[in-house]
Parts: C-alpha cells; sequence; structure tokens
C-alpha cells in the first residue's frame, strides 16, 4: 500500500476514534441526568416566575379591596350616625330612605369583605405553591452541584485521550504530503465524515454505487481518487 495512504489512513482511524470519544461524552448518563435536571429547574423557575406575578397581583388586588371595604365601613358608619341623629317628627319615606341606604351600604360592605376573604384564601394558597417551587428548585440544584464534579471529572479523562489522539495525528501530518493532505481536510470538510473508503470492484464504499471505468483507472494509479457520485476519497487497497 502507498506509505502515504497508509499515514491517511491512520489519521483517519485516529479522526473517528475521537469522534467515537466525543460520543461517548453525549452519552454518558450523568451528563442526562444533568440535562434533565437542567430543564427541571428551568420549567420550575418560569413556573415560580408566573406564580409570583400571580401573588404580587393578588396582593395589590386584596390592598385595593382592603381599601374598598374600609370605605364601606366609613360610610356605614357614617349613614348610621346620621339614622341615630334622626328626630321622632321625620317622616316615614325619608326614614325608609335611610334604612335603606343603610342596608346598601351594609350589602356592599359584606360584598367586598367576602371577596376579601376569598382572595385572601387564593393568596395563601398561590404563595405556598410559590414557596414549594422554590424548595423543588433548590433540591434539584443541590443534587447537580452533587453530581457536576462526577461529570467533569468523567469529561476530563475523556479529554485526555482525545488531546492524545490529536497530537498523535498531528505527528503523522507531518509525514504527509501537503497536496495530499489539503485534499484530504477539504473532502472530510464536504462530507462531513471520515472522506477514505475503499473501492471493492467497481463500487465506492462510501455510496455503494458504481463509478466509470475512467474513474476506476484512475484509482489503480493514484493514491486516492474522489468518487464522481458523492465526493469521497477511493483508494484500492493491497
Amino acid at each position: 500500500m502507498n506509505p502515504q495512504l497508509e499515514l491517511l489512513l491512520k489519521i483517519q482511524s485516529i479522526e473517528m476514534r475521537i469522534a467515537g470519544y466525543e460520543d461517548e461524552k453525549k452519552k454518558l448518563p450523568v451528563r442526562k441526568q444533568l440535562s434533565e435536571i437542567i430543564a427541571d429547574v428551568n420549567s420550575m423557575q418560569d413556573m415560580y416566575s408566573r406564580t409570583e406575578s400571580v401573588v404580587a397581583k393578588m396582593e395589590q388586588n386584596c390592598n385595593e379591596l382592603k381599601k374598598l371595604y374600609e370605605q364601606c365601613l366609613k360610610k356605614y358608619d357614617s349613614v348610621q350616625k346620621k339614622f341615630e341623629a334622626v328626630s321622632d317628627d321625620t317622616p316615614t319615606e325619608e326614614i325608609e330612605q335611610m334604612l335603606s341606604g343603610i342596608a346598601s351600604v351594609r350589602h356592599s360592605a359584606e360584598k367586598k369583605n367576602a371577596e376579601l376573604a376569598k382572595i385572601k384564601q387564593q393568596l395563601e394558597k398561590a404563595s405556598k405553591m410559590a414557596t414549594e417551587i422554590g424548595k423543588n428548585i433548590n433540591q434539584r440544584k443541590q443534587v447537580y452541584d452533587k453530581l457536576k464534579p462526577e461529570y467533569d471529572k468523567l469529561v476530563a479523562e475523556i479529554d485526555e485521550k482525545i488531546n492524545n489522539e490529536k497530537i498523535s495525528a498531528k505527528e503523522i501530518e507531518k509525514d504527509v504530503d501537503e497536496g495530499l493532505l489539503k485534499r484530504y481536510k477539504s473532502a472530510e470538510s464536504k462530507l462531513n465524515r471520515p472522506p477514505l473508503f475503499e473501492l471493492r470492484g467497481s463500487s465506492c464504499r462510501g455510496c455503494n454505487m458504481a463509478i466509470s471505468n475512467v474513474v476506476k483507472k484512475k484509482v489503480a494509479s493514484e493514491v486516492f481518487v474522489e468518487c464522481e457520485n458523492c465526493g469521497a476519497l477511493l483508494y484500492i487497497a493491497d
């Protein structure tokens, strides 16, 4: 086999191992756990934010209802005092109007008080929900903080292997013809995968399609030839 081809195949083999290591990092069980925790925390933080917004709005409504209730009480007291100050010779019609006014104001006060009690109940429920969500967020963050060092250690170990492989590849590249290496890198970038494929019979192992006799003859005399179908670099093994 052509020595230059052997070197390129070694580089490709190293790059495939590197890709395998990168895939190994992505498939680490602890990585999946951390990703799930991050997703959970983001979801809970969004829920917490929305709940806090609801709580703030309820507190505002509660304060407004409280003011309205107090205003109704003051109005009720005022109307009540006017009624108590009515003289005995006040016309019955006027007394009935005052009693009707007292009843109306008292009804408004009771209604506002009932609304206030209801919204306070809702506010308490929403506040408890926000507190519970906050606790869950903290618990998930604690689990994350516990798992992260383990994940970092595993990634560091894999990264060290990747770095060693890259160093080996760089050393081999020094002995490869600059033009061939450039063609190899260009094809690799274009295909986004290992570019070197063996030609078996008349078929490219990269796309499993037949190549022309012209290309087949060129492969026999050159280090590698570009597949006319997929762009892979074809070579003939000894």
